[in-house]
C-alpha cells in the first residue's frame, strides 16, 4: 500500500509545483524563453556529440510531459508526430494534451508492450519528483 500512497503524495506536490496560470504564460516571460531556447541549444550540442543529427526516425518518449509542450517542441526539430509519446501522473494534464495535440500518443499502456522501443527518454519536468520518489524507496 506504501507504493499507491506515494504516488498520491507526489500527485499532490506535482499540482502544487505545477500551477496551469503559469504554463499558459510562458510565451510571454521573456526570461524564460530565453532558458528554454538555451535548454534547446544545450541539448542538441549533447545529442550531436552522441551522433545524432537527425531527429526524423527517432521515437522519443516523455515522462512527466504534462500537456505536451515539450513535445510539441520536437517537432520543430524534425520528429515526427507518430514518433512523439508522453506520460504523466496527473489524470487532467493528459486529458488537456490530447484535447490540445490529438496526434500524440499519450498512454502508459503502450509501456507495457515489450516491444515498444524508445530511442530518445524525456524527463525535464520530472525529474526532481522521481528524485523525491527514489530517495524515501
Amino acid at each position: 500500500m506504501k507504493g499507491k500512497e506515494e504516488i498520491e503524495r507526489l500527485k499532490t506536490v506535482y499540482k502544487k509545483e505545477r500551477k496551469p496560470s503559469l504554463l499558459n504564460d510562458i510565451p510571454f516571460l521573456t526570461q524564460l524563453t530565453f532558458f528554454i531556447q538555451r535548454r534547446d541549444w544545450e541539448i542538441i550540442n549533447i545529442l550531436k556529440r552522441q551522433g545524432v543529427t537527425s531527429l526524423e526516425d527517432k521515437r522519443i518518449i516523455d515522462v512527466g510531459c504534462g500537456m505536451g509542450r515539450e513535445l510539441i517542441n520536437l517537432i520543430r526539430y524534425g520528429v515526427r508526430p507518430e514518433n512523439l509519446f508522453g506520460i504523466d501522473l496527473l489524470e487532467d494534464r493528459i486529458a488537456e494534451a490530447k484535447s490540445l495535440h490529438p496526434y500524440l500518443i499519450l498512454d502508459a499502456a503502450m509501456l507495457q508492450n515489450s516491444r515498444t522501443q524508445m530511442n530518445i527518454l524525456i524527463l525535464l519536468c520530472s525529474l526532481p519528483f522521481l528524485l523525491q520518489f527514489l530517495i524515501r524507496i
